[in-house]
């Protein structure tokens, strides 16, 4: 294979702080190469300097660097192209799908008059329609949908080198590989080189065609017989089953809905589903069928029919003020994407702090604070750092510890692990484990990644469509699934 591209000393720094050193990458022509590490080590560093996407705060150096045959750190290159984890920041709220693609083919001198069979053209090489999705804002897209129309729009700007980082994060076991299916052919098929990140050992397996491994500012070539031995898949057991359940949180005749194009549409229909004190439930299903949606609308994000009981008191808008700040300070919300949950011009001090600014004994809470950051392998540096001086994996950990530190009775955690290593799920995993059974606290996971999911739940929920297939026991769900689509969801592990 001839070299595409290559690297020597790489080195990163901000404000005169060295964060990656002597880091040395060869990327060869049509290969899909993947680079593989744990959260917070600077894969997305590597990937945003290799694209030229850094902020002009960061500094980049190298002895060499190289890019068929020519020096490109620094330079903007259009063959160089990078599909990043949270395909939504890439994407305009403000405008449609298609006029959006119309701006890139403009940008890249396509024939006007063509453009609408070019659009046409490049949403159906990623298995979409433009009459389904053309006329879609941003945030009516599924996270599978707006990934793919990033891919769609790459390809128009025929790149050399796509560098993807966490492609598939967040996503549910169907969705994610068809993704990877996806992926894989586009790259068979135009035969660009891809740059796989990954901190997810299944994702590199079904992609890569080499394996580079990411520690302590040091990369080694590494089989993938040696990387799995490097991060073991130890799953923490489960505890035991529920015996006597106590309801504590109820969806009643549940239902919600959104407008679109002056239209009603439904995303959820008919839900009931009793939540019990001190159990775990994951609930599971296809991206963008309702799971997030379900968990929204306890905290009012949406307009809603039906029933949401809580302790045998309904949550609706005609509650006091009191009452709900009381509700909404015992069901902590994590969401997905730690970088939509925080201030960007607060310090990650400010961010959790201000979680128990009106709570007594604050020297107590910034004890615990600061406990808890050693446990989740962070430190107190941390704390004077901006969200965007912190790794995906990183910033998870903050707002874990922020929704942490109140002592809910409900913890909802919408696909929290998607951006971090094994070791990190593990620590935390182990951490909610110990304070569930002190606390008789209450966890909620919606959750892509099956394996996990059959490990630590009491009880499985599976949505598709706005729909409740089947809920039961962890054994039950995974052994004797009833549903269609719970067996074709199991049968996708991968």
């Amino acid at each position: 294979m001839n070299k595409l591209m290559n690297i020597n000393c790489l080195k990163i720094t901000i404000e005169k702080k060295i964060l990656l050193d002597n880091i040395n990458i060869d990327i060869y022509e049509s290969e899909i190469l993947c680079l593989v590490a744990d959260s917070g080590q600077g894969k997305t560093l590597i990937a945003k300097a290799i694209s030229n996407t850094l902020h002009k705060s960061y500094i980049i150096s190298s002895k060499s660097d190289a890019y068929n045959g020519h020096s490109f750190l620094g330079k903007p290159n259009p063959n160089i192209l990078i599909l990043l984890q949270n395909p939504r920041i890439m994407l305009n709220p403000v405008v449609n799908i298609e006029t959006q693609i119309k701006v890139v083919l403009k940008a890249n001198k396509y024939p006007k008059n063509e453009y609408e069979q070019i659009i046409t053209n490049c949403l159906k090489e990623v298995d979409l329609n433009i009459q389904k999705v053309g006329k879609l804002y941003m945030h009516q897209l599924s996270e599978g949908m707006a990934q793919r129309i990033m891919l769609a729009i790459i390809l128009l700007c025929k790149p050399k080198l796509l560098i993807a980082d966490e492609p598939t994060t967040g996503l549910d076991n169907i969705v994610q590989k068809q993704i990877l299916d996806l992926l894989k052919r586009l790259q068979k098929k135009y035969q660009f080189t891809l740059l796989l990140i990954t901190h997810d050992l299944f994702v590199a397996k079904n992609l890569g065609d080499r394996f580079i491994h990411l520690k302590n500012s040091e990369i080694i070539n590494i089989n993938f017989k040696d990387l799995n031995s490097i991060y073991p898949i130890n799953y923490i057991k489960k505890v035991k089953n529920l015996t006597e359940p106590v309801t504590i949180l109820e969806f009643k005749d549940f239902g919600s809905f959104v407008y679109q194009n002056k239209k009603r549409l439904n995303n959820l229909e008919n839900i009931n589903l009793k939540i019990f004190d001190n159990e775990i439930l994951s609930i599971i299903g296809e991206s963008g069928g309702g799971k997030t949606s379900l968990v929204k609308n306890i905290f009012g994000m949406q307009t809603s029919t039906g029933q949401i009981i809580y302790r045998n008191k309904i949550i609706n808008q005609k509650m006091t003020k009191q009452a709900r700040q009381i509700i909404f300070s015992d069901i902590q919300l994590i969401f997905q994407n730690p970088y939509d949950a925080v201030n960007p011009k607060m310090k990650i001090k400010q961010i959790i702090e201000e979680s128990y600014l009106k709570k007594d004994n604050q020297n107590d809470y910034k004890s615990e604070v600061k406990s808890m950051l050693l446990k989740f392998g962070l430190n107190k540096d941390h704390l004077n750092k901006f969200p965007n001086q912190l790794s995906g994996g990183e910033l998870q950990r903050v707002v874990i510890i922020r929704a942490l530190i109140l002592k809910p009775k409900i913890l909802i955690a919408d696909e929290i692990f998607s951006s971090l290593d094994q070791k990190i799920q593990n620590i935390i995993i182990e951490y909610l484990l110990i304070i569930k059974e002190k606390t008789n606290l209450t966890i909620i996971f919606i959750e892509h990644d099956l394996k996990l999911v059959e490990n630590i739940s009491d009880r499985v929920a599976v949505i598709k469509s706005g729909n409740l297939i089947e809920v039961g026991l962890t054994n039950d769900i995974f052994n004797k699934p009833k549903s269609k689509y719970t067996k074709e969801l199991i049968a996708e592990l991968i």
